[in-house]
């Protein structure tokens, strides 16, 4: 399949947000795609 890469601009002043970018990452990868993720 295709490689996606998630990159994480939000930390601790926004955890909704930064989960969000775990939770697309993780998705991702349950459907086959080489998933990496970028934090910042």
């Amino acid at each position: 399949m295709s490689k996606i890469l998630v990159h994480v601009t939000h930390c601790p002043e926004h955890p909704t947000r930064a989960a969000l970018a775990f939770l697309v990452a993780k998705s991702a990868i349950d459907e086959g795609h080489d998933g990496s993720m970028f934090t910042y």
